[in-house]
Parts: C-alpha cells; structure tokens; sequence
C-alpha cells in the first residue's frame, strides 16, 4: 500500500475545491446584489434632492413675489406670466445663454417658470385684497407648483373690489377666508 493513493484524500480534495468556488460565487452574487440596492437607493435620494431644490425655488419665487407687492414696489398684474431664471443684466462672463435669456429664450427640455397671480377683495373696503400666487415649473421631466395666498394691502386694491381677476389663467385656486390670512399649498 505504499504506492496506492488513498481514496478518501482524493475525493475530498475535490469536494473542498467545489464548496470554495460555491461560496465565492455565492459572495460575489450577494455583492453585485448589495451593490445595485446602494446605487437603487441613491438614485432615490439624488432625485428627492432634486425635487426639494426645485420646490425651495419655487417657494422663494412665490415669497419674493409677494413681497413685491406688498411693498408696491410692482403691481400684481405685471407679475403673471413666464419668468426668467437669471436676469441679463447680471449674467456675465461664463453664463450659458439659457441662463441669459429670458424664459421664451431657453433651450429645448430645459424647465419654464411661470408666475400666476389673482386678487380678489378682501373684507369690506379698507385696501385689503387676498393674493393668491401660484408658481410653477414644468418641463424637464418634473412639473412642480406652490401656491401662496395671503391678505395684503395692495396700491391697487380699487381693482380687486370690482371682483376681477389680475393676471393669466382662470379662476380656481383658493382663496383666503374664514380669517385665513396666510396659506401656502404644495403641489406636485
């Protein structure tokens, strides 16, 4: 028996090396599987990023319009319609054009933002005017809206007694009564 192999070494050599290939796979699947949920994960949490980025932009441009009017520094009715993201006169050097230009001015797919503004009056004379502002932005793959509503004195308030409505779009939206003087909505 010095010659011979025994038969137990050899056939357990050969279940050692299969088990070890066995769990190497079985770690690279559970890797590759590990890997695909942290990248799932991190999509999520880049695209929630971009929604809470566009819908703080969207909350300034409808407070900084507010604030607008209620200071007189501009009327309601000027305020409605597309905006421009940057304003020209302070794009300089290295600004890409659709950052120049004004809203109509921008490349294809890239999103619009739009102001609509409504007055309606508010209590019995005085000056006051619930204004309901809704931004928007839509395009490029993500439509967002905020809407602000607030009661204000405004210059032009003789206007919004005669129940008109100031700016593009219809009527709709709400309005400030039952003593709400401020409420903002999200929309999606």
């Amino acid at each position: 028996m010095i010659g011979r192999p025994e038969r137990g070494r050899r056939s357990g050599r050969g279940r050692g090396t299969g088990i070890i290939l066995l769990d190497v796979a079985l770690a690279i699947a559970i890797l590759v599987i590990a890997g695909l949920v942290i990248l799932n994960a991190l999509g999520q949490a880049l695209h929630t990023q971009r929604v809470a980025r566009e819908r703080e932009r969207l909350v300034d441009l409808a407070r900084s319009a507010m604030a607008l009017i209620e200071s007189g520094a501009v009327s309601a009715e000027s305020l409605s319609g597309p905006v421009a993201t940057w304003p020209a006169s302070l794009a300089g050097p290295g600004r890409d054009e659709a950052a120049r230009g004004s809203a109509g001015e921008r490349a294809a797919g890239s999103p619009t933002w739009s102001l609509r503004v409504e007055t309606r009056p508010w209590g019995a004379g005085g000056g006051l005017a619930a204004v309901t502002i809704e931004a928007r932005r839509e395009g490029g793959g993500l439509d967002l809206s905020y809407r602000l509503v607030q009661v204000v004195r405004v210059a032009g308030a003789h206007r919004a007694e005669a129940g008109g409505v100031v700016g593009s779009g219809g009527s709709g939206g709400s309005g400030g009564s039952g003593g709400a003087g401020l409420r903002a909505e999200a929309e999606r």
